[in-house]
């Protein structure tokens, strides 16, 4: 019964590939240049990522809130507060922490999943003058640069 319903579809596509054999190529053409064109091709580096990454925790230490935002930070993570709320969570974590003495990378890996952005986590030890803190960034590209989409203390 099965085949008795499948016949008319097998027909047609062995009728039609046969007597049109270039639009079927075209049509493949076209669906390999759209899956290539929706890839990012452009995937992040590590060593990139440390860089703006160690470049941040430097502005963030000196309160330069604007280059922070403007800079190392991902568009979607800046619509998440605004630049006052930035400013006065950074400011209260200088007051608890103190001053940046130093930092070191403990962790860096590329994720790489089926159908997701790529991204770099970087996990970093930051000493301060009163504690030491565990931070962890979500490196992304965006626009070309790397950027952090998520920066947790």
């Amino acid at each position: 019964m099965l085949q008795k319903c499948l016949y008319p579809f097998h027909y047609f596509c062995v009728t039609f590939i046969n007597q049109n054999p270039y639009p079927m190529k075209k049509l493949f053409l076209a669906a390999c240049i759209f899956t290539l064109a929706s890839c990012n091709l452009e995937k992040p580096n590590a060593e990139k990522a440390k860089k703006a990454v160690e470049e941040c925790l430097v502005a963030i230490d000196k309160g330069d809130v604007q280059k922070v935002r403007s800079e190392y930070y991902t568009s979607e993570f800046v619509q998440a507060e605004t630049e006052e709320q930035l400013k006065e969570k950074f400011q209260k974590l200088k007051e608890v922490t103190g001053n940046m003495i130093s930092f070191e990378a403990t962790q860096a890996a590329v994720q790489e999943e089926t159908g997701e952005e790529a991204s770099v986590l970087l996990t970093y030890s930051v000493k301060h003058d009163r504690v030491t803190t565990k931070e962890e960034f979500v490196v992304v590209i965006e626009g070309g640069k790397h950027k952090i989409g998520s920066h947790l203390i």
